[in-house]
């Protein structure tokens, strides 16, 4: 079973990408609050697609993700604005290989290309020893 998890599901842009997880077979979870997510995300041993807005809880999130290598297991998929500069933190992420950017504003078909590119990643790191 494909598991993504949003943290913060308040903007249209995610209720979109909620319903075309839905759509594509993936469990959906919504968190509005960063601790539950990193709660969540630290205790799965698995590998979850999880999208993020950029709200402060969001990019606070990717700051942990950088520290802390067991939340480096999973994918993540950050919705901004075209043209907002991406934090020198999230940029470290970047280099983890565990951080997708998708820029507002997006088609359904672009991310629908960065949702099975996210899956790729995740299934090529469950076969890899």
């Amino acid at each position: 079973m494909k598991v993504a998890l949003i943290l913060d599901d308040t903007t249209d842009n995610m209720v979109i990408m909620h319903l075309l997880l839905e759509h594509l077979g993936y469990d959906v979870m919504l968190v509005q609050e960063m601790q539950e997510g990193l709660r969540i995300l630290s205790a799965t041993p698995r590998g979850f697609l999880v999208l993020l807005g950029d709200t402060l809880d969001a990019l606070a999130t990717l700051a942990v993700v950088e520290e802390t290598p067991v939340l480096q297991r999973h994918i993540y998929l950050l919705l901004m604005d075209n043209g907002e500069p991406l934090p020198a933190f999230a940029r470290r992420v970047i280099r983890h290989d565990v951080l997708l950017v998708l820029r507002r504003p997006w088609t359904i078909a672009l991310a629908i290309r960065a949702v099975e590119y996210a899956e790729h990643c995740l299934h090529q790191r469950s076969v890899s020893p």
